[in-house]
């Protein structure tokens, strides 16, 4: 199981210090009874196939202590991979993609396109988090692996709330998805502007 512990404010109704954590999906399902102090969940699961059926997402338990729950279904994608299509063609040998022109690029993005994080996403993020981040002591950010995604965000919490998102990317069990990281960054640095 992999645990990140920051720092991030004093929460206003108990004094104590945010905790923020990456996890896999197996792991916050085991983990999601067993949380003691008040907290919130990001959990994070892949959107339906093109015109398919939405899949399974994660189960938690019931918790008293659950101060809300944030689903969001996104891949873990990252559309510089699409704009810049000879990327791809490097990862056609280790992966299942098999890229190797501009059509391609574009014919991956019609498949996969819809299910990119967006804008829309990341302000998601950000609005929850201003909801919750007085109300608990914890954030458990979860996707299946517990790798790319949540890392990614919990990432961007960090670098939001305390400055450094060293934690995230020093530790060697964690691949931060850049663009999902860069996104949300992005649409917080435009909120603080627009807020000035």
């Amino acid at each position: 199981m992999c645990v990140i512990i920051v720092h991030w404010h004093k929460n206003q109704r108990t004094g104590g210090a945010m905790k923020v954590i990456a996890l896999s999906r197996l792991f916050a399902e085991r983990l999601s009874a067993t949380i003691k102090v008040p907290h919130a969940i990001i959990s994070i699961g892949d959107p339906p196939p093109k015109g398919g059926a939405i899949g399974s997402r994660a189960t938690f338990a019931d918790n008293p202590n659950r101060v809300d729950t944030l689903w969001m279904r996104f891949y873990d994608l990252d559309m510089s991979f699409i704009d810049q299509y000879s990327i791809l063609h490097t990862l056609k040998d280790s992966t299942f993609f098999d890229m190797e022109t501009a059509e391609d690029a574009r014919i991956f993005q019609e498949e996969y396109g819809h299910g990119l994080f967006t804008e829309e996403h990341a302000a998601q993020i950000l609005d929850f988090l201003d909801a919750v981040k007085d109300e608990v002591n914890a954030i458990v950010c979860n996707c299946e692996a517990g790798v790319s995604r949540s890392s990614a965000v919990a990432a961007a919490i960090l670098r939001i709330t305390t400055g450094s998102d060293e934690k995230i990317f020093n530790d060697p069990r964690y691949i931060p998805n850049r663009f999902i990281y860069r996104t949300i960054l992005n649409v917080w640095e435009e909120r603080r502007a627009d807020d000035a």
